[in-house]
């Protein structure tokens, strides 16, 4: 789980894709989340951000909204 689709993330995130005997990488589950999210000390942005990856590692259970 990396931040933005662009610039940095998009980069990292073809980086990783390059790892091919990681089961992420083979399974498709790298994924990035907005950085004002992740990064973001506030409480509301923390449970947001921990939904969005709680959803993101088990999307069976669905979203949590």
């Amino acid at each position: 789980i990396m931040g933005s689709e662009t610039g940095v993330a998009a980069q990292q995130k073809k980086n990783w894709m390059r790892f091919s005997v990681i089961n992420a990488v083979q399974t498709g589950r790298v994924h990035h989340i907005n950085p004002n999210l992740a990064c973001s000390p506030s409480p509301m942005t923390f449970a947001e951000a921990l939904e969005i990856i709680a959803s993101l590692i088990h999307p069976q259970l669905g979203s949590v909204n």
